[in-house]
């Protein structure tokens, strides 16, 4: 899906006029609206930001390093330049970085070490339903800030299962902007109890049974995930489900010891050549596909996970 099809890009002007007028804002949108990929770059070069920086937190930081090299991906720049990120142990941020995307307790070390926040123009907390006492923390002081010493620091609060109103309620009366979103429809098989300890040679037979639904039309749309428990599984499912993928690229959804080692992401963003492959990192992202249309068919052998 491109970039301006996300459902946050109809909201934009709005919210940047609120921005404008308001220092702190309550965004509510779906999962795959374009929160976290899509506004931050909208927003770097707003008047009211006066060149400062954008600081962005994410709750872990897998998330935190996923979502700067989307970021930098989008601008066609490597992570350090206009776009890096700061987590524990690892930062990747230059001279020329505006957009930092940070995990909880380094946005806290940086106001415990600079009370004002001097040169950051905005401070977004995404994710925020995912509370913390370090997320917590973090918006009383960058609250405080505002009050006694930055009254032009604003404030972005993001999340899809936020309770707005109440939130609202305790930050004076936010204003709060909702993001519809859209939905699409997710078909769920769960093959018969042992199907998980199938021979190699038939581990991927239901799925490749049902990959194809829609007939040769729709092989360039969405995906088949095949779930599996065990490590072993895993390797015995993925690589025959490879052989027997020819329309759809087969992607790793796990990382080996020796990948977590060298640092590999868990899995790589789809390349040119498998625009209709899907990728899944966790049972979350269920929902995320529920959201941007990007999947059609979940296998789970055996038991739900």
């Amino acid at each position: 899906m491109a970039e301006q099809d996300l459902p946050v890009v109809t909201i934009l002007p709005e919210l940047k006029q609120q921005l404008a007028s308001a220092t702190t804002l309550i965004l509510q949108a779906p999962p795959g609206a374009g929160k976290s990929t899509v506004l931050p770059l909208r927003l770097l070069h707003e008047p009211w930001l006066q060149g400062q920086k954008i600081l962005m937190l994410e709750p872990r930081r897998l998330a935190a390093r996923a979502v700067a090299s989307r970021l930098a991906q989008q601008l066609g720049e490597a992570l350090g330049q206009t776009v890096g990120y700061r987590i524990r142990f690892e930062q990747r941020i230059g001279p020329t970085t505006r957009l930092e995307v940070l995990t909880e307790g380094v946005l806290a070390r940086m106001l415990g070490q600079d009370n004002g926040l001097e040169g950051v123009g905005l401070v977004i907390f995404d994710e925020f339903h995912e509370r913390s006492l370090q997320a917590d923390l973090a918006l009383a002081l960058c609250r405080e800030i505002q009050g006694v010493l930055r009254d032009d620091l604003r404030l972005l609060i993001m999340s899809a299962t936020l309770d707005g109103a109440e939130l609202s309620r305790l930050l004076g009366g936010a204003p709060i902007l909702t993001s519809q979103g859209r939905q699409y429809p997710i078909s769920l098989r769960y093959l018969p109890p042992g199907a998980a300890q199938l021979p190699r040679r038939r581990c991927p037979g239901p799925a490749g049974e049902q990959r194809h639904p829609q007939g040769t039309a729709g092989r360039r749309r969405g995906c088949t995930g095949l779930f599996a428990r065990r490590r072993r599984n895993r390797a015995l499912c993925g690589t025959a489900a490879g052989e027997r993928t020819r329309h759809q690229p087969a992607s790793p959804l796990w990382r080996s010891a020796a990948g977590r080692a060298a640092g590999c992401p868990a899995a790589a963003p789809p390349g040119p050549a498998q625009s209709g492959a899907g990728h899944l990192h966790s049972r979350n992202q269920l929902n995320y596909r529920r959201h941007t249309g990007s999947s059609r068919q979940w296998l789970f052998p055996g038991t739900p996970l």
